[in-house]
């Protein structure tokens, strides 16, 4: 009797193995993903939320909280909608999942200040106030949407 893990293909199961197909497209490394301000995704928020009232009045809330700790059951609840239709709404019109949405604010508050109080205030209070937990988070969206530190933006924001 054969050992079924010997029958396993390198990519791990019997099927690829009997009917092996084109070879999958690979997905890019972290390093070879363009860098954008929409998430990591590639894409800009729409935010006319399709005309709908409920999306609109969760996103003036996402905008106008961004800084505190927002949950998706609080816009839910600010949208009239269960948590899990809220997401599914929320992310085929505005294009993003509400979190990404949050992190979009957050960034733009966050270079926003870079920009214009980057030199009498700390990146780490910078953070806190654009309603990351440290600088250390910021640096870390910052980068994955910017392609650069919050040091080299503030950098470039003083050359200018």
């Amino acid at each position: 009797m054969k050992d079924p893990i010997e029958s396993l293909s390198p990519s791990g199961s019997r099927r690829a193995r009997q009917n092996p197909g084109p070879p999958r497209p690979r997905r890019p490394s972290g390093s070879d993903r363009r860098p954008t301000a929409g998430g990591g995704h590639g894409r800009r928020p729409r935010t006319n939320a399709g005309g709908d009232p409920r999306l609109k009045r969760a996103i003036w809330f996402i905008e106008k909280r961004f800084a505190q700790r927002v949950t998706i059951k609080e816009a839910a609840r600010v949208a009239g909608l269960s948590p899990d239709h809220f997401v599914e709404v929320f992310r085929s019109a505005a294009g993003c999942t509400p979190h990404q949405y949050l992190l979009q604010c957050r960034l733009r508050h966050a270079r926003q200040l870079i920009a214009s109080e980057g030199h009498r205030r700390s990146l780490a209070e910078i953070a806190v106030a654009a309603g990351f937990f440290d600088q250390a988070h910021l640096t870390r969206h910052f980068q994955r949407a910017f392609g650069q530190s919050p040091g080299q933006w503030r950098q470039q924001s003083a050359q200018r």
